[in-house]
């Protein structure tokens, strides 16, 4: 198959766009910018390029099991940071899929609401061009989700669970604050 040659100044484009991919990445992406096997903990540690850090077991794949701590010990991770990887035991991992696997898709969310906190000449000419014609429109209110551990250092997304269990117009639920004799800004406390 024959590809068109490119000119110099699509070349030279292409290449300044793809460096502001790479700069957009660096910041919603998690990547890794070290990573090694702990003995003492038998844990993989992984300290990410945006400064935070975490670690898992290597149990958390089963191809990692059973091999010996020296070759563990053998991880490294390649010049961007998105994948950890054993040369030696020919095995890859990709840094976000370890997150995925440990945290759901919401640690990936959170990651990629650190691109959008960015600030740019042409987000606040947006900015501003919204607040003229009102601003933004209000967000339907949802209740919160509250992530919960399950097994191997996963976590999924659950509804909240009413504080006492039952709607609040069911017969035997607690007075709202407005009926209750409390002060307006004393604290709630759930009683068991």
């Amino acid at each position: 198959m024959d590809y068109p040659r490119l000119t110099e100044e699509e070349f030279l484009a292409q290449a300044e766009a793809a460096r502001g991919a790479d700069r957009i990445a660096e910041l919603t992406e998690p990547r890794a910018k070290s990573v090694k096997y702990n003995r003492e903990t038998g844990r993989i540690d992984v300290e990410l390029k945006l400064g935070h850090a975490f670690s898992f077991l290597p149990s958390l794949y089963k191809y990692l099991e059973g091999f010996t701590p020296e070759q563990l010990a053998a991880v490294e991770t390649d010049d961007v940071g998105d994948g950890l990887f054993w040369e030696e035991l020919d095995m890859h991992i990709s840094t976000a899929g370890v997150l995925a696997t440990i945290m759901g898709d919401a640690l990936l969310q959170a990651f990629a609401g650190r691109g959008g906190a960015s600030r740019s000449e042409a987000k606040g000419k947006a900015a501003r061009l919204n607040g003229r014609k009102g601003g933004r429109p209000r967000k339907k209110v949802r209740p919160a989700e509250y992530p919960t551990v399950t097994g191997y250092g996963t976590m999924q997304l659950r509804e909240p669970e009413h504080p006492w269990g039952q709607a609040d117009d069911e017969p035997g639920a607690p007075p709202s604050p407005a009926e209750s004799s409390a002060a307006p800004d004393s604290p709630v406390t759930r009683e068991g």
